[in-house]
C-alpha cells in the first residue's frame, strides 16, 4: 500500500460489522480504518484524503444521518455509503440529500459493495 492510496472509512458501532468489513475489503486490497461514532470519525477527518465512507445510520450520540449533515456543511466531497439496518425511505431520501450515493440494507452484498466502493474510487 502507498501514502496515495485511497482508504475505506467504516463507520459502525458494531466490532463485529467493523471487523467482517474490514478483513473482506483488505483482502480485496482496500485499505481500511474503522471508527464507532461520528464524533470519532469527524475528529480525524481529512479532506485530503482519498477515499469513501461507508457509513450506519443508527450510531452512539451524534447519528450517521447527522454525520453526513456535517459533512455537507464542512464542503466534503467524500464519496458515502450507508449500510444500515435501520431504514425507511424517508431515511433514505434524507441520506441522498446530504450527499450519499448509495443506501444499503444490512446485511449487505460484499459484491455489491465492493463495486460500488471500486465505482467511486
Amino acid at each position: 500500500m502507498t501514502d496515495t492510496q485511497a482508504t475505506v472509512f467504516i463507520l459502525d458501532d458494531d466490532p463485529a460489522i467493523q471487523d467482517s468489513l474490514s478483513m473482506m475489503l483488505n483482502s480485496m486490497n482496500f485499505a481500511t480504518e474503522c471508527y464507532s461514532s461520528a464524533c470519532e470519525y469527524l475528529d480525524s477527518f481529512d479532506a485530503s484524503r482519498k477515499g469513501c465512507l461507508i457509513i450506519d445510520i443508527r450510531l452512539p450520540g451524534m447519528s450517521g444521518l447527522e454525520c453526513l449533515e456535517k459533512l455537507r456543511e464542512i464542503g466534503s466531497h467524500i464519496p458515502v455509503i450507508v449500510v444500515t439496518g435501520h431504514g425507511d425511505q424517508a431515511v433514505k431520501e434524507k441520506a441522498v440529500e446530504f450527499g450519499a450515493i448509495a443506501f444499503l440494507s444490512k446485511p449487505a452484498s460484499g459484491s455489491e459493495l465492493c463495486g460500488l466502493i471500486k465505482q467511486v474510487l
